[in-house]
């Protein structure tokens, strides 16, 4: 909210139903992540050496989703992460 990604009311709205929400670990590439940002990277899938085993893990989460919700056909997943490498 400090950055003023979503304005101050609409964040206000979605505030409750979010906090809800279970989150999810993610993957970690420290290409994506600033130098003071690193130690924060705590809630990620572990052991997942490659680029192909990164996405195979979030496909495996997208499938598992659909199925406990019973998801038949498209699927939005909504990404939160940082898309490009911090500038140098």
């Amino acid at each position: 909210l400090a950055a003023r990604i979503l304005d101050l009311d609409l964040a206000r709205k979605v505030q409750e139903p979010l906090n809800g929400v279970e989150i999810w670990k993610g993957v970690y590439d420290e290409r994506y992540v600033g130098e003071s940002q690193r130690a924060m990277a705590t809630h990620v899938k572990e052991r997942l050496a490659t680029a192909s085993a990164k996405i195979d893990a979030l496909r495996e989460d997208i499938r598992r989703f659909k199925e406990e919700e019973g998801v038949d056909g498209h699927c939005t997943v909504v990404w939160s992460a940082s898309v490009e490498p911090p500038s140098l």
